[in-house]
C-alpha cells in the first residue's frame, strides 16, 4: 500500500503553510471558549472577505458602487432589529474607498462623456 505523501505533491513550504492554519484555527478556537467570545473565529474570515472585497474594488470601481448601494439598502433592514448602527461611518468608508480606487485606476478608465 502507497503511503499519502507519494500521492500528493506538495512541498515541505506548503505543508508549513497547512500545519500553520491549523495552529491559528486551534488557537483561535481555544480563545473563544476561554474568552467567551464566540465573535473571535470569525474575525480571520472578516479579514479575508474584506481582502478580496479590496482586490475586486482595486481591479473593477464600479464594484463600489454596487457594495455601496446595497449597504445602503440593507443595513436599514438591520437597523431596525439591531438597533444603533453607525450608518455614515460605513457610507463614507465605502465611499472613500471607491474613490481611492478610481484614483488608482484613472489611466485605465475613460471618462469621457
Amino acid at each position: 500500500m502507497r503511503k499519502l505523501s507519494d500521492q500528493v505533491k506538495m512541498s515541505t513550504k506548503e505543508y508549513l503553510l497547512i500545519a500553520f492554519g491549523l495552529l491559528l484555527a486551534l488557537l483561535l478556537g481555544v480563545a473563544a471558549v476561554f474568552t467567551k467570545n464566540y465573535i473571535l473565529p470569525l474575525v480571520p474570515v472578516m479579514v479575508l472577505v474584506f481582502v478580496v472585497y479590496l482586490i475586486l474594488l482595486f481591479r473593477e470601481p464600479f464594484i463600489g458602487l454596487l457594495v455601496l448601494i446595497v449597504y445602503c439598502f440593507i443595513l436599514f433592514f438591520f437597523y431596525r432589529e439591531i438597533g444603533m448602527l453607525p450608518y455614515g461611518v460605513g457610507i463614507e468608508f465605502f465611499m472613500v474607498l471607491t474613490w481611492l480606487s478610481v484614483w488608482y485606476n484613472a489611466d485605465k478608465l475613460d471618462f469621457s462623456c
